[in-house]
């Protein structure tokens, strides 16, 4: 079992809130003596907090520039958003996301 958790608070707990796992985090509360972490602070199992804020590989092969760019984003951050504020041409690339790093001859374009 694993015992490794995370500790999210709000307004970035709300997001573990209508997941079915939520039950599995635990709130925390302010302790005397101890660092505050506000209302709604929550540990949030590793693998729960990794589908949230693990980070996800976009592969961009650029036709237009002839270069193939890998970026590491967060897994909340959406990778359409990230093309466009990175000045991206849709008309000239192709893309692809995945959880894992790839090799170059892995990836199908």
């Amino acid at each position: 079992m694993d015992n490794n958790y995370h500790l999210v608070t709000w307004p970035y707990s709300q997001m573990f809130m209508e997941h079915e796992r939520f039950h599995e985090c635990l709130l925390v509360q302010d302790i005397e003596g101890h660092d505050e972490v506000g209302s709604s602070a929550y540990m949030v199992p590793d693998d729960l907090y990794q589908e949230f804020y693990g980070d996800k590989h976009l592969y961009i092969l650029d036709y237009e520039n002839c270069k193939l760019i890998h970026a590491v984003l967060p897994n909340y951050q959406d990778e359409e958003s990230w093309l466009a504020d990175n000045n991206f041409n849709y008309n000239s690339i192709e893309w692809m996301v995945s959880k894992e790093p790839l090799a170059i001859e892995e990836m199908e374009y």
